[in-house]
């Protein structure tokens, strides 16, 4: 019997991803409306067409990260994977990706948050090289 393999694509989002995108953050509580609307990721894209990276397993939707650039900092953030695809490399392979274009634009690094309470995620992070800039505090200010 032969193992089955499964193929792992990434590829830029488009504007018919944004349902399945967005069911996916909220299953991630990470979907943030007003900002993560279908009008403003739309927009993102229409800028940067390479800002929002799909991941996929055997075709099917699999996970998202989102790129945000000004030209002196990128950040990473969305980085969500669909319950039924984790463990399979997808998370990895969107933050390769995302590195990737980065290090192409020339950026000497790259930011991202992560809670402090989720240790799986942080040893995930750190596995791939990131580590916390404890000497830093977010600060948030609503408008």
């Amino acid at each position: 019997m032969t193992k089955k393999t499964n193929v792992i694509s990434i590829r830029f989002y488009k504007p018919a991803d944004y349902k399945e995108l967005s069911e996916n953050l909220k299953s991630a509580r990470m979907l943030h409306l007003p900002t993560d609307s279908e009008i403003n990721f739309n927009k993102k894209i229409k800028r940067n067409p390479d800002s929002i990276l799909i991941g996929q397993i055997d075709g099917k939707f699999a996970g998202n990260i989102v790129i945000s650039e000004d030209g002196w900092n990128a950040v990473l953030f969305r980085l969500a994977v669909s319950q039924k695809y984790r463990k399979q490399g997808i998370g990895t392979k969107l933050l390769e990706k995302a590195v990737n274009i980065l290090k192409r634009k020339r950026y000497d690094n790259v930011l991202l948050m992560a809670d402090p309470n989720d240790k799986a995620l942080i040893k995930f992070y750190k596995h791939r090289g990131f580590h916390p800039l404890v000497e830093r505090l977010l600060m948030v200010k609503k408008l």
